[in-house]
């Protein structure tokens, strides 16, 4: 965990990620490391004499390369880099920070947004204007398709949450290399879930729960799934966490109810 919080804090994302598959299978990061700067090289080639570089790139990442998203979105192998890199398939996250790596290593100013439900891409432009893309596929976003997706979301917020609502401009600002690796690590613990396997997803939910001790939201999906684990220990002690500091929240007041049904049974340490 200290090597990936190092290069977190090193602003290199692409070999944070593949550090985070590393927890979860053997591989050789410094081969893929080789195999995206000779993808880096052969991008320079491309783009020398382009009269339009950045579309230059974008057939080279998406057309040559032939990135772009799996038959399955859900699958944690659409999240691994290792993975991402050796099939070149990938979700919004990990083709998003794949994308940006590259192409800040050719001199554009690209930038991943964490825009809730979906990763994009942002392009500043030398005179200061912003360009967005999907990453899946590299398409542009008007504008007035990216104020309906913003708007669309906005609807999802309760009423109480109408500040919130109201600032959803900041949606759009660049995601903080921490913040990728969350996300990354976010759509990791689902896929998992998703996958039927808890183990791996406790080890990304632990991830994360490391990255962000406090948030009492994360220390609650670790405690479900060291539960699905037998851990009763360890459940407890993040479940407890999590009503202490949501003791409001409907979810907490039930759980509480719940917590001398669940741990009946003698605890298991692992």
């Amino acid at each position: 965990m200290s090597s990936l919080l190092s290069r977190i804090e090193q602003a290199q994302p692409l070999e944070a990620a593949l550090l985070v598959g590393q927890m979860f299978a053997p591989i050789d990061v410094e081969m893929h490391l080789s195999q995206v700067q000779e993808w880096i090289d052969m991008g320079k080639q491309r783009l020398e004499g382009a009269c339009e570089p950045f579309a230059a790139y974008q057939r080279f990442f998406y057309t040559e390369l032939a990135f772009g998203p799996g038959h399955d979105l859900m699958a944690s192998d659409m999240v691994r880099m290792d993975k991402v890199i050796a099939y070149r398939t990938g979700g919004c996250i990990s083709l998003a920070l794949l994308f940006c790596h590259i192409g800040r290593a050719l001199g554009f100013d690209l930038q991943g947004i964490n825009l809730p439900g979906h990763h994009l891409v942002r392009l500043r432009l030398a005179s200061g204007r912003m360009q967005f893309f999907d990453p899946l596929n590299g398409i542009a976003l008007k504008w007035s398709e990216l104020e309906h997706q913003c708007q669309a979301l906005m609807s999802d917020f309760e009423e109480e949450d109408a500040e919130e609502s109201s600032q959803w401009t900041r949606w759009l600002e660049p995601a903080s290399h921490r913040e990728t690796i969350s996300r990354l690590l976010l759509n990791m613990k689902s896929a998992f879930i998703h996958e039927l396997k808890f183990e791996q997803a406790w080890q990304a939910s632990d991830m994360l729960v490391q990255l962000h001790p406090d948030d009492p939201y994360e220390r609650r999906d670790r405690g479900f799934l060291s539960q699905q684990l037998d851990c009763h220990s360890g459940a407890l002690a993040d479940y407890r966490y999590y009503i202490s500091q949501c003791p409001q929240d409907p979810a907490a007041m039930l759980l509480k109810l719940q917590l001398k049904h669940y741990f009946r049974e003698p605890a298991v340490l692992h």
